[in-house]
């Protein structure tokens, strides 16, 4: 892969800009699936985006099986989105990119009336075996067109915005489904954090044949500000690496330890209210 730069779409300047390359996918043995990939920079705002997708790029990609074995420690780590849904008392949920369902699930539990949206055609079936209410198999495009007039209390997009080419159309319709006031609670990696700058290419979250964008929480921040929202909270967690042998795990939790010294983390969750 040459070093020149990629021209690319950008919400920056909405509009296709120059895009320098930071990380370049080729014979790395690590990750034999990301083959030929390139992750390049925006000039402008200097957001990384995979400019280059492996043949096996799929940004509707889901794990609905991995997810349901593991279902217990999703349930722990999507507790602080439970409980800010649960103190904000917004009785109408929208769940974008639900995957399995767990999360509307628990939601549901609490006598919360959640929709959801998936487009990843397996993991809705997964969810829809389970009996779960309410889903919509598509994008939010779609869903819209099928119920123009459903609006909600709080939308959210937890790991699902990263897999989103155009964010700007995006933000435009949650504002056609979402109250006035209502909550947008936004998910994502977080390459501001100690780990990456440590690891790089090798940090497990920037997963480009199935990511399109690579943010930071300050870029997020700086987006969802800008789209006509504003920052009411935002909290962080880190991977669960407790299957590693001994060394490994010492060597990572004292990587997390710093993230929080430096109140950052692997993952932010951001929740936004309509101005």
């Amino acid at each position: 892969m040459k070093s020149d730069s990629v021209s690319s779409f950008c919400p920056c300047q909405q509009a296709r800009t120059k895009f320098s390359p930071v990380f370049t996918f080729h014979e790395k043995k690590a990750f034999p699936n990301y083959e030929d990939a390139v992750i390049g920079k925006c000039n402008h705002c200097g957001v990384l985006k995979t400019v280059v997708f492996p043949k096996n790029f799929n940004s509707a990609s889901s794990r609905p099986e991995m997810y349901g074995k593991n279902k217990e420690v999703l349930i722990r780590e999507l507790y602080p989105i439970i409980k800010t849904i649960q103190k904000s008392d917004r009785r109408n949920v929208l769940d974008v990119g639900f995957s399995s369902g767990i999360l509307i699930n628990e939601l549901q539990k609490q006598g919360i009336d959640t929709w959801g949206i998936e487009l990843n055609k397996r993991a809705f079936k997964i969810a829809k075996n389970k009996k779960i209410a309410n889903i919509f198999n598509g994008t939010l495009k779609d869903f819209i067109k099928k119920y123009p007039r459903k609006k909600f209390d709080a939308v959210i997009y937890n790991h699902v915005l990263e897999h989103i080419e155009n964010l700007k159309h995006e933000i435009d319709l949650i504002k056609q489904i979402i109250n006035e006031n209502g909550l947008l609670i936004v998910g994502v990696p977080n390459r501001r954090n100690v780990v990456f700058y440590l690891r790089g290419i090798f940090w497990e979250s920037l997963m480009p044949s199935e990511h399109i964008w690579h943010f930071t929480d300050h870029y997020l921040i700086n987006f969802l500000e800008k789209n006509g929202f504003y920052i009411k909270d935002k909290f962080y967690a880190n991977h669960n690496r407790s299957s590693l042998p001994l060394l490994k795990r010492i060597y990572f939790n004292i990587l997390v330890f710093l993230n929080s010294l430096f109140g950052t983390g692997e993952a932010v969750t951001v929740i936004a209210q309509m101005r």
